[in-house]
């Protein structure tokens, strides 16, 4: 906290953190570091420049899901008509494919048509789902996210897919009053879905949510059982869940 004006960065870990910082504070940092009588192990290493574009293209390869999804990076571009073909900028990843709760979505979303079907995209980060749910033949989509910085992605990915007409905003699923669609999306944590579920009453909706671990399964389940909400389906991927719920 005392030198937060310094950093640019921060990936917290449970025994130790690491922090990033421009070289022009080295000093000022170094300084306090010495001179704290709570810090007693610490390294200062320097990150070498390198092509992050490069790596970034050498980590993400293209995904298929189901034998009927590929998606890929929009350096490759390489549009393939025996799949349902997403591009994207994976560039901030708020959503790849490549993530097990994203990839169970998918697979959950793949086993419906969506043919004049209405669709909320709850936490929608690069707007991956709602993308595809777009290129099933939606009749409609409202894609929220409460991170500012999805917008830009969200756009971009819109625009490489040539999608148009998906309603996005910036805003608080809590805000939310009218849950009244044929499928609603939710892939967010934990806390979230334990005080959004009970706010989603409409009948008739399928409710396909992930972002949730092996080892909250019974909170969940609980969680759906108090508020009357079937279970159709589980999807187990690694440490991941994935339920689909019909309202």
């Amino acid at each position: 906290a005392y030198i937060e004006d310094y950093i640019i960065g921060l990936n917290e870990k449970t025994d130790s953190s690491i922090l990033f910082f421009d070289k022009e504070f080295y000093e000022k940092i170094n300084l306090y570091i010495n001179n704290s009588s709570i810090i007693d192990n610490w390294e200062l290493l320097e990150v070498k420049e390198k092509n992050w574009n490069k790596s970034c293209e050498d980590f993400f390869k293209p995904i298929i899901i189901n034998n009927r999804v590929r998606i890929l990076p929009n350096w490759l571009e390489e549009n393939n008509n025996d799949f349902l073909n997403i591009i994207i900028n994976p560039a901030l990843a708020f959503g790849t494919g490549h993530h097990e709760t994203t990839y169970m979505m998918i697979q959950a979303m793949l086993s419906y048509k969506f043919n004049d079907k209405t669709v909320f995209d709850i936490g929608t980060g690069s707007g991956i789902l709602s993308i595809l749910a777009k290129k099933m033949q939606a009749k409609s989509i409202y894609a929220i996210d409460n991170d500012k910085l999805t917008n830009n992605n969200f756009h971009e990915n819109l625009e490489l897919n040539d999608v148009k007409d998906i309603k996005f905003q910036i805003k608080d699923c809590f805000d939310i009053i009218n849950f009244n669609y044929d499928f609603i999306f939710a892939n967010i944590n934990l806390n979230i879905l334990k005080r959004l579920i009970p706010k989603i009453k409409s009948e008739g909706t399928i409710l396909i949510i992930s972002g949730i671990l092996n080892s909250d399964e019974g909170i969940l389940i609980k969680i759906f059982n108090d508020n009357k909400k079937t279970i159709k389906k589980i999807y187990r991927k690694n440490e991941w869940l994935c339920f689909i719920l019909e309202l």
